[in-house]
């Protein structure tokens, strides 16, 4: 598989992990900017990898710890969202579940000068809820 379309494929899954309401072929399309075949594919490519998308209610989960029991599985198959402040921009990081950010390589990639974890009123202004 192109590395191009493996990039896709992640981040296709990535935007899924982040929607409430799932994407439609027309979203995948835009989104990617590809055409409807190659939106199927990959939707296709991400259902064989990652497995059928469901909504998973987890009332009270706040932790990956505690995620991973109530799921059955273990911290390395989940992934979790972290909000930062980059400067002045809002940023999301997306890292498997057993993992911590690198907050000193997070800050060397994304060039800023100012990195830290982003509140809930700078995440909602973001959008990002």
């Amino acid at each position: 598989m192109p590395y191009d379309r493996a990039a896709d494929i992640v981040r296709l899954a990535i935007r899924l992990q982040g929607s409430w309401s799932g994407l439609t072929l027309d979203d995948i399309q835009r989104e990617l900017d590809v055409s409807r075949r190659t939106a199927e594919r990959l939707r296709d490519a991400v259902e064989d990898v990652f497995g059928p998308l469901e909504l998973v209610d987890t009332p009270g989960i706040t932790t990956i710890a505690d995620l991973a029991v109530f799921l059955g599985i273990s911290e390395s198959q989940t992934l979790k969202a972290v909000f930062y402040q980059a400067d002045d921009e809002t940023v999301l990081v997306t890292i498997r579940g057993d993992i911590e950010v690198n907050e000193v390589k997070l800050k060397n990639h994304l060039h800023c000068l100012d990195l830290r974890l982003a509140n809930a009123e700078e995440v909602a202004a973001a959008g990002l809820t």
